[in-house]
């Protein structure tokens, strides 16, 4: 599961916080093993509200140490955790200064050859339908530049997202890198995908991919960290070639968005 980092965080975070708290007797080890499967289960049935996993690894044991009366604790650490919550999902936040650069690297083997994988993974080089999200709706060559690319998806909310594909370098099929501009309200999101492919042997290809992403706000960064959210993308991508059953975050974003099913190939995501 693509969300153990905020599994991880969640747990270890509210069972620190059980242990100011009560000790380290049984209360902190039920608390610990609640947390765990409660994480679990928002992650898996309410992705959401998954912010409140990471909310509540960070806000428990931070209240805790607040100091305040015994009474009022409780509601010290409610507020505490609210506030972490907002902060991952706002939005609106993204206007604070303080940028972080994020980068992704992933590496996948595929029982398929690479010119047939390309059509599928890269935009704009087969229909819209083809590709591999489900969500591609259509796509236009910008009149005045050949290699810029303006893409239309579907989201979760039945409108259209936006996004401005440019390529760098396309060399069919071995090597391909492309810069990626979104836009979400007032924030403006760059980044630039590197993508490489190698064949292993007849049949088989593995693709080695870095996503770079421009300074973000550092509630951008730090929620697509928990998220890993160009790993579980991956995860998505594997499942669509495989035609294996996939609950990744980002097919369960998609409200429904299926992505496309190949059964003659098999995937394997190695990191």
């Amino acid at each position: 599961m693509r969300q153990r980092r905020r599994l991880l965080v969640g747990t270890i975070g509210v069972v620190i916080g059980a242990i100011l708290l009560f000790g380290g007797g049984v209360e902190t080890q039920l608390t610990g093993l609640a947390m765990a499967l409660g994480s679990a289960a928002i992650v898996t049935f309410a992705p959401r509200l998954r912010h409140w996993v990471e909310a509540l690894g960070l806000g428990v044991p931070l209240g805790a140490l607040l100091p305040v009366d015994d009474a009022v604790l409780p509601g010290a650490i409610l507020l505490v955790t609210v506030l972490f919550q907002r902060f991952f999902s706002d939005r609106s936040l993204n206007g604070l200064p303080f940028r972080v650069s994020l980068t992704s690297r992933r590496s996948v083997c595929f029982d398929a050859p690479a010119n047939e994988i390309w059509t599928r993974l890269i935009p704009g080089e087969s229909h819209p339908e083809d590709h591999w999200t489900g969500t591609l709706m259509d796509f236009d060559r910008d009149a005045e530049d050949a290699d810029t690319l303006h893409l239309r998806y579907r989201n979760a909310a039945g409108l259209f997202d936006e996004v401005t594909v440019t390529f760098l370098d396309c060399t069919w099929p071995s090597h391909c890198r492309y810069y990626i501009e979104r836009s979400e309200g007032h924030f403006f999101e760059e980044s630039v995908m590197d993508i490489r492919f190698t064949e292993l042997e007849s049949g088989q290809t593995r693709i080695d991919s870095e996503l770079r992403h421009e300074p973000l706000p550092l509630r951008a960064a730090l929620a697509r960290w928990f998220d890993d959210s160009f790993g579980d993308e991956w995860d998505s991508f594997a499942a669509s070639i495989a035609h294996r059953s996939d609950w990744s975050l980002h097919r369960l974003a998609q409200d429904g968005a299926v992505p496309r099913d190949d059964p003659k190939h098999e995937a394997k995501v190695i990191w």
